[in-house]
């Protein structure tokens, strides 16, 4: 090899690593994307001057022309309601998962890229479990960006937690810990209700939101939904001790309230315990507390497994 075939190549690489540097950099602190991603992507580029960032680009080139549309996540935000009430199903979100699952199950890559586009056009926060769904899809494009597009709202949600508790942490203030505990509960909720999340991550967010009630327990702030997630989140985690005892908690503070029945009866449920169930079930049919649907579905269910 020539003194010129030399600088050539030398050259090549030394505009290859300012473009891989140039990217890592942009990837890490302006986009702020997923950096296990921009690692690997670097590294190839690292190890394939020329045909690696060639590759990326063309990939980015054909990801952008079969999805055009914009994704507007402007409005992803987790609800701060501070009251539970019980409404009618989401009719429209209901049509999409079934629809969703009906496309991935015949392969109809068409319908499933337009469901999905559709999806995360509104607020996804709610819609993440809907979106998990595109993961099992054999049209790569698809699951790509399904999982592009989760990853980056459970990202959001992480920090999202990560600068509540840090806030409730922080302040000195007990009125304003208590707003930080409550908010931080219901960011929780939604994510949680999902089951997206790793077993292991699930149960440390639960952790976190036992936290975050019984604090307000001891603030003697502490409402009766708050309670009750609390208490579910923890039957669902198998973590029965801590349930046992929000359970008791509810009998002590919620005496004649349906949610007090409930996480009784979901309890009981859990731990099989029939005798104590149907003596729980036997207190709320002469309670005057309305049984809703919900309750009846379990009821049924327990009784015929």
């Amino acid at each position: 090899m020539d003194d010129y075939s030399v600088r050539i190549f030398l050259h090549v690489l030394t505009m290859n690593t300012l473009l891989v540097l140039i990217y890592t950099l942009v990837r890490f602190f302006v986009l702020k994307k997923q950096r296990a991603v921009t690692l690997m992507n670097a590294l190839v580029m690292l190890l394939c001057p020329i045909l690696g960032p060639a590759y990326f680009l063309l990939g980015w080139i054909v990801y952008g022309a079969m999805f055009r549309s914009p994704v507007d996540l402007e409005d992803v935000i987790f609800s701060k309601t501070k009251t539970k009430s019980y409404s009618k199903a989401d009719e429209e979100r209901e049509r999409n998962l079934v629809s969703l699952e009906e496309a991935i199950a015949v392969t109809d890559k068409q319908r499933t890229r337009e469901l999905v586009m559709e999806i995360v056009r509104r607020d996804i926060s709610h819609s993440l479990s809907t979106i998990a769904l595109a993961l099992n899809s054999e049209d790569s494009e698809v699951s790509h960006y399904g999982a592009s597009v989760l990853q980056d709202a459970l990202n959001d949600f992480r920090d999202n937690a990560h600068k509540l508790y840090q806030q409730f942490l922080l302040d000195k203030n007990p009125i304003h810990r208590c707003e930080d505990a409550r908010d931080l509960i219901q960011c929780l909720k939604v994510v949680l209700d999902q089951k997206v999340l790793s077993s292991i991550e699930q149960k440390s967010y639960v952790c976190m939101l036992d936290e975050m009630a019984t604090y307000l327990y001891e603030q003697d702030n502490l409402m009766s939904y708050e309670l009750e997630t609390a208490a579910v989140f923890l039957i669902q985690s198998e973590e029965y001790e801590k349930a046992f005892i929000w359970m008791q908690r509810a009998k002590e503070l919620y005496s004649n309230a349906l949610a007090s029945y409930t996480i009784a009866l979901k309890y009981y449920f859990a731990r099989g315990e029939r005798e104590a169930f149907f003596e729980e079930l036997d207190a709320l049919k002469h309670s005057d507390v309305v049984i809703d649907h919900d309750t009846l579905e379990l009821i049924r269910t327990f009784e015929h497994p």
